[in-house]
Protein backbone atom coordinates (compact mmCIF):
# COMPACT_ATOMS: atom_id res chain seq x y z
CA UNK A 1 0.00 0.00 0.00
CA UNK A 2 1.70 3.34 -1.05
CA UNK A 3 0.99 6.24 1.71
CA UNK A 4 -0.70 9.66 0.97
CA UNK A 5 1.65 12.52 0.33
CA UNK A 6 0.55 16.13 1.76
CA UNK A 7 2.28 19.37 0.90
CA UNK A 8 2.30 22.36 3.23
CA UNK A 9 2.70 25.59 0.93
CA UNK A 10 3.41 28.19 4.29
CA UNK A 11 0.81 30.70 4.22
CA UNK A 12 -0.81 29.55 1.24
CA UNK A 13 -2.92 25.99 0.64
CA UNK A 14 -2.11 22.57 1.84
CA UNK A 15 -2.44 19.81 -0.96
CA UNK A 16 -2.75 15.81 -0.88
CA UNK A 17 -1.09 13.66 -3.78
CA UNK A 18 -3.56 10.52 -3.95
CA UNK A 19 -1.18 7.45 -4.57
CA UNK A 20 -2.43 6.37 -8.45
CA UNK A 21 0.27 3.43 -10.81
CA UNK A 22 2.09 5.94 -11.34
CA UNK A 23 3.76 5.91 -7.45
CA UNK A 24 5.09 1.87 -9.05
CA UNK A 25 7.90 3.92 -11.00
CA UNK A 26 8.96 6.06 -7.84
CA UNK A 27 9.21 3.02 -6.32
CA UNK A 28 11.48 1.35 -8.99
CA UNK A 29 13.56 4.70 -8.65
CA UNK A 30 14.08 4.21 -5.44
CA UNK A 31 16.52 1.41 -6.04
CA UNK A 32 19.33 3.84 -6.89
CA UNK A 33 18.76 5.36 -3.12
CA UNK A 34 19.73 1.77 -1.99
CA UNK A 35 22.57 0.39 -3.66
CA UNK A 36 25.39 -0.98 -1.84
CA UNK A 37 29.40 0.05 -2.40
CA UNK A 38 30.84 -1.66 -5.47
CA UNK A 39 34.04 -1.41 -3.04
CA UNK A 40 34.56 -4.84 -1.49
CA UNK A 41 35.45 -4.15 2.22
CA UNK A 42 35.62 -6.54 5.10
CA UNK A 43 33.13 -4.86 7.43
CA UNK A 44 34.50 -6.15 10.55
CA UNK A 45 37.88 -5.44 9.63
CA UNK A 46 37.68 -1.67 8.28
CA UNK A 47 35.15 1.22 8.88
CA UNK A 48 34.32 3.89 6.92
CA UNK A 49 35.21 7.69 8.16
CA UNK A 50 34.03 9.85 5.31
CA UNK A 51 30.79 11.71 4.42
CA UNK A 52 31.04 10.99 0.88
CA UNK A 53 29.65 7.26 -0.51
CA UNK A 54 32.17 4.62 -1.20
CA UNK A 55 31.18 4.42 -4.56
CA UNK A 56 31.85 8.40 -4.79
CA UNK A 57 35.27 8.17 -3.70
CA UNK A 58 35.77 5.15 -5.86
CA UNK A 59 34.81 7.06 -8.93
CA UNK A 60 37.37 9.67 -7.94
CA UNK A 61 39.86 7.05 -7.42
CA UNK A 62 39.26 5.35 -10.69
CA UNK A 63 39.99 9.13 -12.82
CA UNK A 64 43.20 9.00 -10.93
CA UNK A 65 44.46 5.66 -11.24
CA UNK A 66 43.36 5.04 -15.28
CA UNK A 67 43.71 8.27 -16.86
CA UNK A 68 40.18 9.37 -17.24
CA UNK A 69 41.18 12.44 -15.25
CA UNK A 70 44.71 14.40 -15.99
CA UNK A 71 44.96 15.90 -13.23
CA UNK A 72 43.71 15.93 -9.40
CA UNK A 73 41.50 18.82 -10.62
CA UNK A 74 39.49 16.67 -13.29
CA UNK A 75 39.40 14.34 -10.95
CA UNK A 76 36.92 15.92 -7.86
CA UNK A 77 35.05 17.57 -10.85
CA UNK A 78 33.87 14.60 -11.71
CA UNK A 79 33.12 12.50 -9.31
CA UNK A 80 32.05 15.96 -7.17
CA UNK A 81 34.11 15.90 -3.91
CA UNK A 82 35.31 19.09 -2.53
CA UNK A 83 38.48 20.49 -3.66
CA UNK A 84 40.26 20.01 0.25
CA UNK A 85 39.10 15.99 0.25
CA UNK A 86 40.22 15.74 -2.94
CA UNK A 87 43.95 16.15 -1.77
CA UNK A 88 43.50 14.38 0.99
CA UNK A 89 41.69 11.39 -0.71
CA UNK A 90 45.11 11.92 -2.96
CA UNK A 91 47.39 11.95 0.00
CA UNK A 92 45.69 9.00 1.60
CA UNK A 93 46.52 7.17 -1.73
CA UNK A 94 49.83 7.71 -1.84
CA UNK A 95 50.44 6.75 1.95
CA UNK A 96 48.55 3.24 1.54
CA UNK A 97 47.77 2.32 -2.13
CA UNK A 98 46.22 -1.31 -0.74
CA UNK A 99 43.26 0.49 0.54
CA UNK A 100 40.76 2.45 -0.51
CA UNK A 101 40.74 5.87 0.92
CA UNK A 102 38.50 6.68 3.68
CA UNK A 103 38.70 3.15 5.30
CA UNK A 104 40.63 3.11 8.57
CA UNK A 105 40.72 -0.32 10.27
CA UNK A 106 38.48 -0.58 12.98
CA UNK A 107 40.93 -1.00 15.92
CA UNK A 108 42.09 2.31 15.11
CA UNK A 109 38.90 4.56 15.32
CA UNK A 110 38.63 5.49 18.55
CA UNK A 111 35.02 4.76 20.01
CA UNK A 112 32.47 4.58 22.58
CA UNK A 113 28.61 2.86 23.18
CA UNK A 114 26.53 5.36 23.90
CA UNK A 115 23.56 4.09 26.24
CA UNK A 116 19.83 4.58 24.97
CA UNK A 117 19.58 7.83 26.94
CA UNK A 118 22.50 9.22 25.51
CA UNK A 119 21.45 8.12 21.93
CA UNK A 120 17.57 9.63 22.56
CA UNK A 121 19.57 12.88 23.65
CA UNK A 122 21.48 13.58 20.58
CA UNK A 123 18.78 12.64 17.93
CA UNK A 124 16.10 14.90 19.84
CA UNK A 125 18.94 17.67 19.90
CA UNK A 126 19.41 17.01 16.26
CA UNK A 127 15.73 17.81 15.40
CA UNK A 128 15.14 20.45 17.83
CA UNK A 129 18.18 22.47 16.08
CA UNK A 130 19.01 20.56 12.92
CA UNK A 131 21.85 19.36 11.35
CA UNK A 132 24.34 22.98 11.43
CA UNK A 133 25.22 22.91 15.01
CA UNK A 134 28.54 24.14 16.86
CA UNK A 135 30.09 21.10 18.03
CA UNK A 136 31.23 22.23 21.24
CA UNK A 137 27.51 23.83 22.39
CA UNK A 138 26.66 19.79 21.21
CA UNK A 139 29.05 18.51 23.57
CA UNK A 140 28.42 20.90 26.52
CA UNK A 141 24.51 20.45 26.33
CA UNK A 142 25.27 16.43 26.22
CA UNK A 143 27.25 16.82 29.46
CA UNK A 144 25.45 19.19 31.21
CA UNK A 145 22.54 16.75 30.26
CA UNK A 146 24.26 13.53 31.81
CA UNK A 147 26.32 14.85 34.24
CA UNK A 148 25.09 17.70 36.26
CA UNK A 149 21.08 16.49 36.72
CA UNK A 150 20.71 15.37 40.11
CA UNK A 151 19.88 11.72 40.85
CA UNK A 152 16.24 12.52 41.94
CA UNK A 153 15.58 14.05 38.64
CA UNK A 154 16.72 10.81 36.80
CA UNK A 155 14.84 8.71 39.21
CA UNK A 156 11.96 11.11 38.54
CA UNK A 157 12.53 10.17 34.54
CA UNK A 158 12.62 6.50 34.76
CA UNK A 159 9.61 6.64 37.18
CA UNK A 160 7.61 8.06 34.87
CA UNK A 161 8.67 5.67 31.76
CA UNK A 162 7.85 2.60 34.51
CA UNK A 163 4.49 4.72 35.07
CA UNK A 164 3.85 4.75 31.15
CA UNK A 165 4.97 1.15 30.50
CA UNK A 166 2.30 0.22 33.09
CA UNK A 167 -0.20 1.91 31.57
CA UNK A 168 0.57 0.45 28.04
CA UNK A 169 0.39 -2.77 29.93
CA UNK A 170 -3.27 -2.09 31.68
CA UNK A 171 -4.65 -1.11 28.57
CA UNK A 172 -3.64 -3.87 26.38
CA UNK A 173 -1.90 -1.57 23.97
CA UNK A 174 0.29 -2.98 21.57
CA UNK A 175 2.29 -1.69 19.42
CA UNK A 176 2.65 -4.04 16.81
CA UNK A 177 -1.92 -4.22 16.65
CA UNK A 178 -3.20 -1.38 17.43
CA UNK A 179 -1.25 1.58 17.39
CA UNK A 180 -0.69 4.23 15.15
CA UNK A 181 2.63 6.84 15.47
CA UNK A 182 2.68 10.43 14.92
CA UNK A 183 5.96 12.56 14.79
CA UNK A 184 7.67 15.40 13.04
CA UNK A 185 10.90 16.65 12.05
CA UNK A 186 12.93 19.05 10.37
CA UNK A 187 14.65 17.55 7.33
CA UNK A 188 17.65 19.62 5.63
CA UNK A 189 19.49 20.15 2.46
CA UNK A 190 22.83 21.53 4.04
CA UNK A 191 25.64 23.35 2.67
CA UNK A 192 24.38 22.69 -0.92
CA UNK A 193 27.39 24.01 -3.60
CA UNK A 194 25.92 25.06 -6.43
CA UNK A 195 27.41 26.74 -9.71
CA UNK A 196 25.52 27.86 -12.66
CA UNK A 197 26.49 28.78 -16.14
CA UNK A 198 26.03 32.53 -15.57
CA UNK A 199 28.26 32.62 -12.38
CA UNK A 200 31.00 30.19 -12.04
CA UNK A 201 31.23 31.79 -8.37
CA UNK A 202 29.91 28.69 -6.06
CA UNK A 203 27.33 30.03 -3.55
CA UNK A 204 25.74 27.90 -0.27
CA UNK A 205 22.27 27.40 -0.11
CA UNK A 206 20.02 25.74 2.98
CA UNK A 207 16.76 24.66 2.86
CA UNK A 208 14.99 23.08 5.73
CA UNK A 209 11.81 21.67 5.85
CA UNK A 210 9.31 20.74 8.46
CA UNK A 211 7.56 16.83 8.01
CA UNK A 212 5.85 14.71 9.57
CA UNK A 213 4.49 11.05 9.15
CA UNK A 214 2.30 8.50 10.01
CA UNK A 215 2.87 4.67 10.00
CA UNK A 216 1.72 1.74 11.63
CA UNK A 217 2.79 -2.05 11.86
CA UNK A 218 1.16 -2.18 7.87
CA UNK A 219 2.88 0.63 6.10
CA UNK A 220 3.28 4.20 5.94
CA UNK A 221 0.35 6.11 6.08
CA UNK A 222 0.93 9.44 5.00
CA UNK A 223 3.84 11.76 4.70
CA UNK A 224 3.22 15.56 4.88
CA UNK A 225 5.92 18.07 4.03
CA UNK A 226 6.71 21.66 3.65
CA UNK A 227 6.99 22.38 0.17
CA UNK A 228 6.63 25.20 -2.94
CA UNK A 229 4.71 22.80 -5.57
CA UNK A 230 5.03 24.15 -9.13
CA UNK A 231 1.79 25.20 -11.10
CA UNK A 232 2.05 22.21 -13.33
CA UNK A 233 2.05 19.42 -10.18
CA UNK A 234 -1.36 20.99 -8.89
CA UNK A 235 -3.03 20.76 -11.88
CA UNK A 236 -2.50 17.02 -11.98
CA UNK A 237 -6.07 15.00 -11.33
CA UNK A 238 -3.96 13.31 -8.40
CA UNK A 239 -3.41 16.05 -6.61
CA UNK A 240 -6.36 17.89 -4.32
CA UNK A 241 -5.99 20.99 -2.49
CA UNK A 242 -7.16 20.17 1.42
CA UNK A 243 -7.56 23.76 2.81
CA UNK A 244 -5.25 26.90 3.70
CA UNK A 245 -2.47 26.81 4.97
CA UNK A 246 -1.62 29.89 7.83
CA UNK A 247 2.14 29.13 7.50
CA UNK A 248 3.08 27.62 11.45
CA UNK A 249 3.93 24.23 11.97
CA UNK A 250 0.73 23.56 14.52
CA UNK A 251 -1.52 24.24 11.60
CA UNK A 252 0.51 22.17 9.53
CA UNK A 253 0.20 19.31 12.27
CA UNK A 254 -3.44 19.69 12.66
CA UNK A 255 -4.50 19.36 9.07
CA UNK A 256 -2.35 16.46 8.86
CA UNK A 257 -4.14 14.87 12.18
CA UNK A 258 -7.36 15.58 10.05
CA UNK A 259 -5.83 13.31 7.52
CA UNK A 260 -4.29 10.74 9.07
CA UNK A 261 -7.94 10.10 10.52
CA UNK A 262 -9.76 10.15 7.28
CA UNK A 263 -7.30 7.84 6.26
CA UNK A 264 -7.98 5.08 8.96
CA UNK A 265 -12.01 6.01 8.35
CA UNK A 266 -11.62 4.89 4.83
CA UNK A 267 -9.70 1.67 5.99
CA UNK A 268 -12.61 1.40 8.36
CA UNK A 269 -9.99 1.14 11.68
CA UNK A 270 -11.51 2.69 14.66
CA UNK A 271 -10.52 2.23 18.68
CA UNK A 272 -6.72 2.57 17.81
CA UNK A 273 -3.91 4.17 20.16
CA UNK A 274 -2.36 7.64 18.30
CA UNK A 275 1.12 7.32 19.98
CA UNK A 276 3.17 10.77 19.95
CA UNK A 277 5.93 12.55 21.06
CA UNK A 278 6.28 15.21 23.86
CA UNK A 279 6.03 18.14 22.12
CA UNK A 280 3.98 21.29 22.26
CA UNK A 281 1.86 20.17 19.21
CA UNK A 282 1.69 16.90 20.44
CA UNK A 283 -0.78 18.01 23.52
CA UNK A 284 -2.80 20.89 21.71
CA UNK A 285 -6.20 20.94 22.63
CA UNK A 286 -7.82 20.72 18.86
CA UNK A 287 -5.21 17.90 17.91
CA UNK A 288 -6.41 15.58 21.21
CA UNK A 289 -9.98 16.70 20.70
CA UNK A 290 -10.24 15.46 16.68
CA UNK A 291 -8.61 12.01 17.91
CA UNK A 292 -10.92 11.70 20.23
CA UNK A 293 -13.80 12.52 18.23
CA UNK A 294 -13.05 9.62 16.05
CA UNK A 295 -12.83 7.23 18.07
CA UNK A 296 -9.03 7.19 18.61
CA UNK A 297 -7.01 7.44 21.77
CA UNK A 298 -4.18 9.81 22.14
CA UNK A 299 -1.12 8.13 23.72
CA UNK A 300 1.95 10.59 24.48
CA UNK A 301 5.51 9.65 25.93
CA UNK A 302 6.81 10.89 28.52
CA UNK A 303 9.69 13.47 28.42
CA UNK A 304 12.84 12.79 27.43
CA UNK A 305 11.97 8.85 26.06
CA UNK A 306 12.22 9.31 22.30
CA UNK A 307 13.17 5.98 22.46
CA UNK A 308 10.09 4.71 23.66
CA UNK A 309 8.37 5.67 19.87
CA UNK A 310 9.67 3.85 16.90
CA UNK A 311 9.45 6.75 14.57
CA UNK A 312 13.26 7.79 15.72
CA UNK A 313 14.36 4.69 13.28
CA UNK A 314 11.75 5.82 10.75
CA UNK A 315 13.70 9.52 10.59
CA UNK A 316 17.07 7.94 10.56
CA UNK A 317 16.37 5.85 7.82
CA UNK A 318 14.90 8.68 5.72
CA UNK A 319 17.81 10.99 6.70
CA UNK A 320 20.80 8.21 5.92
CA UNK A 321 19.01 7.86 2.44
CA UNK A 322 18.62 11.72 1.51
CA UNK A 323 22.36 12.31 2.49
CA UNK A 324 23.95 8.89 0.38
CA UNK A 325 24.40 11.33 -2.79
CA UNK A 326 25.47 14.67 -3.09
CA UNK A 327 22.98 17.54 -4.35
CA UNK A 328 24.60 18.60 -7.38
CA UNK A 329 22.37 21.14 -8.70
CA UNK A 330 19.18 23.41 -8.13
CA UNK A 331 16.97 20.50 -9.69
CA UNK A 332 18.41 17.92 -7.25
CA UNK A 333 15.44 18.09 -5.74
CA UNK A 334 14.86 17.72 -1.88
CA UNK A 335 11.18 17.22 -2.34
CA UNK A 336 11.41 14.66 -4.40
CA UNK A 337 14.00 12.55 -2.53
CA UNK A 338 12.51 12.59 0.80
CA UNK A 339 9.51 11.15 -1.52
CA UNK A 340 11.47 8.25 -3.09
CA UNK A 341 12.92 7.19 0.18
CA UNK A 342 9.34 7.05 1.85
CA UNK A 343 8.07 4.99 -0.71
CA UNK A 344 11.07 2.74 -0.41
CA UNK A 345 9.85 1.91 3.62
CA UNK A 346 8.63 -1.38 3.48
CA UNK A 347 5.91 -3.34 5.50
CA UNK A 348 8.88 -5.07 7.40
CA UNK A 349 10.94 -1.96 7.91
CA UNK A 350 7.68 -0.81 10.34
CA UNK A 351 8.04 -3.94 11.97
CA UNK A 352 11.57 -4.41 12.87
CA UNK A 353 11.54 -0.70 13.85
CA UNK A 354 8.74 -1.47 16.15
CA UNK A 355 10.24 -4.36 17.56
CA UNK A 356 13.49 -3.05 18.40
CA UNK A 357 11.44 -0.08 20.00
CA UNK A 358 9.36 -2.51 21.94
CA UNK A 359 12.99 -4.48 23.34
CA UNK A 360 13.64 -1.32 24.76
CA UNK A 361 11.08 -1.74 27.30
CA UNK A 362 12.36 -4.07 28.91
CA UNK A 363 14.68 -1.74 30.71
CA UNK A 364 11.76 -0.26 32.04
CA UNK A 365 10.11 -3.84 33.23
CA UNK A 366 6.95 -1.95 35.17
CA UNK A 367 7.54 -3.63 38.52
CA UNK A 368 4.59 -4.61 40.73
Amino acid sequence: MQPNFYYYESGKKYYREVPNEMEEVVRDNCTGLQASSSTAVQEDEYVWTLRYKQDTVAKFVDSLQNGKAKNVHQAYQKSHIGKSTAYRLKDMMIANPDVTPGLKPRNEVQSIELSIEQKSFLAAYVERYGPRVVLKEVISAFIKNFREIPEEDRSLVYEERVKFLRALRDNQVDYGKNCVFLDGCKLSKDEVKIATKESKKKKDTFISLGSFVCFCADSVLGFSQEAFLAPAMKKRPNVEMVGPAQGTRLDHFRLFVAEVIRILEERQQTGLYFVMENFSWSSDRKVIEAIVKAGHTPVIVPAKSTFLIPSIAFWQKVKNEVRKAPFRSPKDDLVERIKQVVCSISHSDCQTWIAECMMMFEDYHPQE
